[in-house]
């Protein structure tokens, strides 16, 4: 229906400019006729200029528009792809950064040492021992004691020829020989949940909150002075001979990927296979 209408206009807007140019002599604005032909005219032609105006305007926001969300959409792949470049570079500069640390942890240590990565966790009912990518055919053994550069993280407990899992500290079968920096006192740090306990240092102590704990090598197993936390709590019971102390781990594992393993054999099973010698 609409295109036979348009039709329609179109003849009668033909017809009336026809008539116009005949009604007068081929000039407009001498009857009445020519006066409605110019009127209609102006007007058809000034919906056509603004109909031509508004399509170009349309296409011409259009194209923008397009040529916009394209930019638009190369700007945020690029910026994705130099997102990615940043966290890539972070990453490495950490792992530098640590790999600097451990070196410098390493060179304070009089015994030998390896690198080892952590890549993965064995759950059990009393704790999640840590799994290393190192073993006995890196000379890794049984009880030698683990580090990062924020402190001591535990010992190995098995070994296979390429992996060795780790009790850390906080597990509640473990027992570190530590002292109190600060007081000059020996105890024995155990595990216990996500932090430890500081066993047998007397009431007259004066261990404080912030105090650091350190090991005291007493175990045969840790070298001493190395970092194992700060004390975040000191209770005196009314009952018994010894302070509540906890202590709080330096090492956090959960943001832990590469540690040091000391190759030191422990002195106890040094002392077993002399005796047997």
């Amino acid at each position: 229906m609409l295109p036979k209408r348009l039709i329609g206009l179109f003849l009668i807007f033909l017809g009336i400019t026809v008539l116009a140019f005949r009604e007068g002599g081929g000039g407009y604005g001498k009857t009445a006729l020519s006066l409605v032909a110019v009127e209609t005219v102006g007007f058809v032609i000034g919906l056509v200029d603004k109909a031509c105006d508004t399509a170009y305007r349309f296409w011409e926001e259009y194209f923008f528009n397009m040529r916009a969300r394209e930019e638009n959409s190369r700007l945020m792949g690029e910026l994705q792809i130099q997102k990615k470049r940043l966290l890539i570079y972070e990453e490495s500069l950490r792992l530098y950064k640590q790999e600097e640390l451990l070196a410098s942890v390493s060179n304070t240590i009089n015994y030998p040492t390896t690198t080892a990565d952590i890549i993965g966790y064995e759950p059990r009912s009393l704790f999640s021992a840590v799994i290393l990518n190192k073993g006995s055919r890196h000379g890794v053994a049984r009880n030698m004691p683990v580090v990062s550069h924020d402190g001591i993280i535990g010992r190995i407990i098995t070994v296979s020829p390429n992996y060795s899992k780790l009790m850390p500290i906080m597990d509640i079968n473990s027992a570190v020989g530590a002292t109190i920096k600060e007081t000059e006192e020996n105890g024995v740090l155990v595990g216990y949940d996500d932090h430890c306990l500081l066993k047998y240092i007397p009431l007259f102590s004066q261990a404080k909150i912030g105090d650091e704990v350190i090991t005291s090598g007493i175990d045969g197993i840790f070298p001493r002075g190395l970092k194992i936390g700060v004390i975040t709590q000191v209770s005196r019971p009314k009952e018994g001979s010894w302070c509540h102390i906890v202590v709080l781990p330096s090492v956090n594992l959960s943001k832990t990927n590469r540690v040091l393993i000391i190759l030191k054999e422990d002195e106890l099973s040094k002392a077993m296979k002399e005796l047997k010698g």
